[in-house]
């Protein structure tokens, strides 16, 4: 069976205004059911190069295409289309703390009206899988670093995204809470789900465990 192919770069630069690139000559691709490590110092651009692939940003140059399509071409329909399958988990967890924790994970399926008993269906069993079902009523602020991070997990996969993208999301919490949020995303990667980790952890990037992209000097080198 053909892999699908999800994200292309080939060639591409990012700049902003008139400055110097920030990114330079990017050939990438992600397929479907790949594990990318993505890594680099701070700063270096990772969080960067996963905003393009989210279509935050557009490149400045060469040529892009998310899902099958060249980012060029689409308006922002398209664009938010596209991102409906693409989840986003970030180290600083961006949980709402007015809201409990059932409607900070419902909140992707709220905004587009899903019926009621299926959110509460999807909900329930998405809190089970993250072992907080007793939390539900809970506030983000009553929960440890690494529980409210399982929280932005379950919210940024309540839609089944094609394709996660998780920005240093074990850079705020304990060892054991990043293996755990590791091997969550593992478990969804089995599942069918690409998934592409930044994260400046050594002992992540020195396993061999999954592929390997570092940026470097504003380029991207695949060193597995």
């Amino acid at each position: 069976m053909e892999t699908k192919n999800l994200i292309t770069f080939e060639n591409v630069g990012l700049r902003y205004g008139l400055n110097a690139e920030v990114l330079k000559d990017i050939n990438f691709q992600v397929n479907e059911g790949d594990f990318i490590f993505l890594g680099g110092e701070s700063g270096a651009g990772k969080s960067t190069l996963l905003s393009l692939m989210n279509l935050s940003i557009l490149p400045s140059r060469g040529f892009l295409s998310v899902l099958g399509k060249d980012v060029q071409s689409l308006n922002s329909r398209s664009i938010a289309d596209i991102r409906r399958h693409v989840g986003i988990i970030f180290q600083d967890f961006r949980l709402i703390n007015h809201l409990n924790i059932f409607d900070n994970i419902a909140l992707p399926l709220l905004i587009e009206n899903i019926d009621k008993a299926e959110i509460e269906e999807r909900v329930s069993e998405i809190l089970d899988w993250i072992g907080l079902k007793s939390y539900a009523k809970a506030t983000p602020l009553s929960l440890s670093g690494g529980q409210q991070q399982r929280v932005a997990v379950a919210r940024s996969i309540i839609k089944k995204p094609i394709l996660i993208l998780a920005d240093e999301p074990t850079g705020s919490i304990d060892n054991q809470m990043a293996n755990r949020i590791l091997l969550m995303l593992e478990e969804l990667n089995s599942q069918g789900m690409a998934v592409i980790f930044a994260t400046h952890n050594s002992e992540l990037l020195d396993s061999d465990k999954h592929r390997l992209a570092v940026i470097k000097n504003k380029r991207l080198e695949l060193l597995r």
